[in-house]
């Protein structure tokens, strides 16, 4: 586990409320500041819960800016067809 430095950007506190109080702390997958090309810093959020992986994207003040969900697969879940007698 990478220790916080002081050269890392620190996650914006309206991120960990939104995490807080829509789904549990456990659930959270990964975290990680994306910076563009004008220097803006937003955060990528992965959150499991419920079967789905939900993907937020957060602007650098901690305003959710986007949100996409897509079902988890596991590999039992799959129902194989066999052929005919």
């Amino acid at each position: 586990m990478k220790n916080h430095t002081s050269s890392d950007p620190v996650v914006p506190q309206g991120i960990n409320d939104y995490i807080k109080d829509c789904f549990n702390d456990d659930f959270l997958t990964d975290i990680k500041p994306v910076i563009d090309a004008k220097g803006q810093t937003s955060w990528l959020v992965d959150v499991t819960h419920n079967s789905l992986v939900y993907h937020l994207r957060f602007n650098q003040m901690g305003a959710l800016v986007d949100s996409q969900t897509e079902a988890i697969s596991f590999p039992g879940d799959e129902i194989e067809l066999g052929e005919g007698d």
